[in-house]
C-alpha cells in the first residue's frame, strides 16, 4: 500500500510537470492569436493579437476541497487599441485532471447578472455563460496575478478603465475545467466606464447601453460553443470569432457550421434532394439556436409545473367524470388538484437541491476561483 502511494505521488508530480509545459512556454509580452493551449486544453481567442501580460497560479476560494488537484493555472492576456486597454482575457484551467468534477460558478446564476444562461448541466458536465460589470479596484479580492497585469499596463503606458463589462464562460467535465472571462473596455465602444453606468437599472434606461449588452449576450451565446470545443481539443483553424459587435452577434455556433457543411456535402453528392436539404437545415438551425438569458428558478419551476398539468389535468377531469357523471363536480375536483399539485411541484423543485440532494457531487456544485473583481 505504501509503495502504491509513492507511485501515485510520483505520477501526480509527473502529470503536473507535463501539463504545465504549455503555460511555461508562454512568455510575458508574447503575442498570441486564434487560440492557445493551456494544460492540454485549447482556449479560443477573438480575432486579432493578444499580448501575454501575466502568468501564474490561482486558488479555489469557494467550494469543494479538491486537494492537490485544485491547482489552477492563471493567465492574463491584453488586447490594446492605441494607448488604451481594449479587452483583457482572464483564463483559468486546472493543472491536473481530477475524477470528481469541477462544478459551476455562481456568476452563471447571479441575480445581478446582466445576462446569464446555463447551456447544459448533466452529471459532471456543464457549460454556462454570463455577463456582469467588473471593477478591478484595490479593495477587490482578485487573483494574485492581477498585480502583474497592472504593472504590464503601466510599463506599456496603457490606460485602464474604472470598470469593465465582462462576458464569462465556465465549461467543465469530470476531469477538466476552463473558466475564461473577457473583460471589455466599454470606452472603446463609446460607452461610459463608470461602474454605476452598468447596473441593470442604468442599462434598462439607456438605449445605447442596452443594445451593447444585447450584442454581448448574442456574442456569448455563439462563442460558448468554441469554449466547449476547446475543452475537448476540437478547435481547428476555422474556429476564429470576431470581437463583439452588431455583426459578430450573427456569427453561428461552430456546431452549426460543421453540421451545415456536412449537409452541403450530402447535397453535392446527390445523396439528398434540395427539399430534404431545406428540411434538415431548418431542423439543425432550430436545434442549435443560440442559448439566451434564462429565467429565474421560480419562473422555470412554474413553467414546468403548468406544462405538465395541461396534460395531467385533462386526465384528472376524465377520471373524475367517470366517477361522478357531473361536469361541474369534475371541474371542481380537477381545479383543486391543479392548485395542490402546482404548489407541491414548485416547492419540491425549488428546495430539492437544498434539502434532499444529499452528498451527490456533480456539475451543480459551486466552485469559485479568485477572479478579477471578486469582493
Amino acid at each position: 500500500m505504501a509503495r502504491s502511494g509513492v507511485w501515485l505521488g510520483v505520477l501526480a508530480v509527473a502529470m503536473l510537470g507535463a501539463s504545465t509545459a504549455a503555460a511555461q512556454d508562454l512568455k510575458v509580452g508574447q503575442t498570441v492569436a486564434g487560440k492557445l493551449v493551456l494544460n492540454a486544453k485549447q482556449v479560443p481567442l477573438p480575432e486579432g493579437e493578444w499580448k501575454v501580460a501575466a502568468i501564474g497560479y490561482n486558488r479555489i476560494v469557494t467550494g469543494a476541497d479538491v486537494g492537490a488537484f485544485g491547482t489552477i493555472d492563471n493567465l492574463f492576456l491584453v488586447r490594446s487599441k492605441g494607448e488604451t486597454v481594449e479587452a483583457i482575457a482572464e483564463i483559468n484551467a486546472n493543472t491536473v485532471p481530477t475524477m470528481d468534477g469541477w462544478g459551476t460558478t455562481k456568476d452563471c446564476t447571479a441575480e445581478d447578472a446582466l445576462f446569464k444562461a446555463v447551456v447544459f448541466k448533466s452529471g459532471w458536465d456543464g457549460s454556462c455563460f454570463f455577463g456582469k460589470r467588473t471593477e478591478p479596484g484595490p479593495d477587490r479580492k482578485g487573483p494574485l496575478t492581477w498585480s502583474k497585469v497592472t504593472q504590464y499596463a503601466t510599463t506599456n503606458k496603457l490606460a485602464m478603465p474604472a470598470a469593465f463589462v465582462t462576458v464569462g464562460f465556465r465549461t467543465s467535465d469530470r476531469r477538466d475545467v476552463v473558466d475564461v472571462r473577457f473583460h471589455f473596455n466599454p470606452e472603446t465602444r463609446n460607452q461610459p466606464t463608470a461602474a454605476d453606468a452598468w447596473t441593470k437599472d442604468a442599462i434598462e434606461g439607456n438605449a445605447a447601453r442596452k443594445t451593447y449588452v444585447q450584442e454581448l449576450n448574442l456574442w456569448a451565446a455563439n462563442y460558448g460553443g468554441y469554449v466547449e470545443k476547446g475543452l475537448r481539443n476540437q478547435l481547428n483553424g476555422k474556429h476564429v470569432m470576431p470581437m463583439p459587435s452588431a455583426a459578430s452577434a450573427a456569427v453561428p455556433r461552430p456546431e452549426l457550421e460543421e453540421l451545415l457543411g456536412k449537409l452541403d456535402q450530402l447535397r453535392a453528392m446527390k445523396l439528398i434532394t434540395d427539399e430534404q436539404y431545406q428540411q434538415q437545415k431548418a431542423i439543425i438551425e432550430k436545434q442549435l439556436a443560440p442559448a439566451t438569458a434564462e429565467t429565474g428558478a421560480l419562473d422555470r419551476s412554474i413553467q414546468k409545473a403548468i406544462s405538465f398539468r395541461v396534460f395531467g389535468s385533462s386526465v384528472d377531469w376524465v377520471l373524475a367524470y367517470i366517477v361522478t357523471f357531473s361536469s361541474a363536480v369534475s371541474t371542481g375536483i380537477t381545479g383543486s388538484i391543479i392548485v395542490l399539485h402546482t404548489i407541491v411541484h414548485v416547492l419540491l423543485d425549488m428546495n430539492w437541491e437544498k434539502y434532499w440532494r444529499g452528498t451527490i457531487r456533480d456539475g451543480t456544485r459551486v466552485i469559485e476561483f479568485a477572479n478579477l473583481g471578486a469582493k
